[in-house]
């Protein structure tokens, strides 16, 4: 949750509500300022302090979801402090779409050889079994041995973006 002070004066004891989202499990909650975040079973509350004018602050709340489907999770920022003449953008709402791992297999042994591409380069993992927009992934390689394993880079491309140019 991104938080800006657009008001003409410094905002105090800033506070970001939060409810942890229903089927998900509550793993962790952080703020890039004040004094932290405090779990009251549904609801995470993080105090931010002060906010001048113009500055930024982020909370970041880590679920875990129970079941693939639609999570809405809502935040509302208030200062204890301060009048607030335009409260109407001191709520927001955002729903992520869950959905179930896929099957990712390589088709096969992959050689990676000293000083030189891998063979076949690029090279491919099959992924199946995924339904809607996939927005992070996690990789994890293992059996992986290497004379030189500081030399291995790894690069996951979306199919269309293949020949394009990465930095």
């Amino acid at each position: 949750v991104g938080v800006q002070n657009l008001g003409p004066y410094t905002s105090t004891n800033v506070i970001v509500a939060t409810l942890i989202p229903a089927g998900t499990t509550f793993l962790n909650a952080s703020a890039s300022q004040g004094t932290g975040c405090v779990n009251n079973g549904t609801l995470i509350n993080c105090y931010l302090g002060n906010l001048a004018r113009s500055a930024t602050a982020a909370v970041t709340v880590v679920v875990r979801p129970l079941a693939p489907g639609l999570l809405t999770n809502a935040a509302l920022v208030v200062s204890t402090n301060v009048a607030d003449f335009s409260d109407g953008n001191n709520y927001a709402e955002t729903v992520t779409t869950v959905i179930r791992y896929g099957t990712f297999a390589a088709l096969g042994p992959l050689p990676i050889l000293d000083a030189a591409p891998s063979l076949p380069y690029p090279s491919v993992i099959q992924v199946s079994g995924l339904t809607g927009v996939v927005s992070r992934v996690s990789v994890r390689l293992e059996d992986l041995t290497h004379s030189y394993p500081a030399d291995l880079d790894i690069l996951l491309a979306d199919p269309s973006e293949i020949g394009r140019a990465h930095v």
